[in-house]
């Protein structure tokens, strides 16, 4: 009958399993690699395998997915160690990701802004910078004019737009994006031909500093917009429609 055949399959795999849990190694002990400034007990308490339980190859797979699940890690090993015939050592190999301790910019920031203030002073359209033999800095002014609209993106400013932030931890993307999103406020500020690049300082055990480098060409201003063959339109409507202003 059909209860029968149920009854059957259900003692079959009963006993398949008993077999099957006979032939399994028991986890002894589990070590913890490379973490610096992450708890070992905090790594062991994420994980579902346990020192004195069976070993299951499902299980630790679902162990190092849940540890990079959490962002701590840049890279995570769980390898394993026979002890004797019954028994097997876990061991987790972690490489941290790094914290940032601080965000910073290079010399070349603080003197793009320096000049910016000089230009706004001069009124001019732009400065360069030279170097004499004794290594002292002199700002050459040209073209003088009558007004300038000279920009200044500040520091506090770019901390505010990206994404990585002190006190978290170091992600390359997160760079990648920020970088991008940099050298758009200096484009939005007249700066088209800017390229931002980024450097890490250590500071200490999986500590960094990270510090953006901003190559900004000269800031472009449009003084003045004209049109040719409009017609039907005058220049002052066409105006409101641009995203480019005088």
């Amino acid at each position: 009958s059909n209860l029968g055949l149920w009854i059957f399959f259900y003692l079959f795999i009963f006993s398949f399993q008993v077999v099957a849990s006979e032939n399994l190694k028991r986890v002894e002990a589990i070590s913890v690699q490379g973490n610096v400034t992450i708890d070992t007990n905090a790594i062991l308490n994420i994980m579902a395998t346990k020192p004195g339980a069976p070993y299951f190859e499902a299980l630790i797979n679902d162990d190092l997915k849940k540890l990079f699940s959490q962002g701590y890690f840049e890279d995570v090993k769980i390898l394993s160690e026979d002890l004797s015939k019954d028994s097997i050592r876990i061991i987790v190999e972690v490489k941290e990701k790094r914290l940032i301790s601080e965000i910073g910019f290079t010399d070349s920031f603080a003197e793009i802004n320096e000049l910016g203030e000089k230009v706004k002073e001069a009124k001019v359209d732009h400065a360069t910078v030279t170097v004499d033999s004794e290594a002292k800095k002199k700002i050459t002014y040209e073209k003088t004019i009558v007004d300038t609209d000279m920009k200044i993106v500040e520091e506090e400013e770019i901390k505010s737009a990206i994404s990585s932030k002190a006190g978290t931890y170091l992600d390359q993307k997160k760079i990648r994006d920020d970088m991008a999103i940099i050298e758009k406020l200096f484009y939005d500020k007249g700066y088209y031909l800017s390229k931002i690049s980024y450097q890490l300082e250590e500071v200490g055990p999986s500590r960094v500093k990270l510090i953006f480098s901003v190559q900004e060409g000269y800031q472009v201003i449009c003084k003045r917009i004209n049109f040719l063959g409009n017609e039907h339109f005058n220049e002052e409507e066409l105006k409101k429609v641009m995203h480019t202003n005088e």
